[in-house]
């Protein structure tokens, strides 16, 4: 009984990871997957950051305070009333007319991923869809 039960744990986690390997599944099944495992051993999502300071942060919250300060950082603009400069043309050719067919968009949009976020446009992609 051992025996098979070893041979079974095995063969999942074989499985597992080809599932992972495979490119099959999409990147939120991917997440979720890689994340029961980690929970399931009982580790984090993300190894310890060290700060500016040199000491080295071990919780969630403090991982997710420097990453915060990291990326506002990034963010912050540090002239913002400057204008921004002109960039050259690279192309000279003008897009004039867009030619398309009902049958084409509708082909698109049935194709939608209905999983993935709203755009720019605030349109959930499950309503196009």
């Amino acid at each position: 009984m051992r025996t098979t039960q070893e041979w079974a744990s095995e063969q999942w986690r074989v499985n597992f990871r080809g599932q992972l390997r495979s490119g099959q599944v999409g990147s939120k099944r991917w997440w979720s997957l890689v994340n029961e495992q980690q929970v399931s051993r009982g580790e984090t999502l993300s190894p310890p950051l060290i700060r500016g300071d040199s000491s080295v942060a071990h919780t969630a919250r403090d991982k997710a305070n420097i990453l915060a300060m990291h990326f506002t950082k990034k963010m912050c603009v540090p002239d913002p009333v400057r204008t921004p400069p002109t960039l050259p043309e690279i192309v000279s050719d003008r897009l004039v007319k867009v030619v398309t067919s009902e049958a084409e968009v509708k082909v698109l949009l049935l194709n939608l991923d209905v999983q993935k976020a709203v755009g720019p446009d605030n349109v959930s992609p499950r309503l196009l869809h």
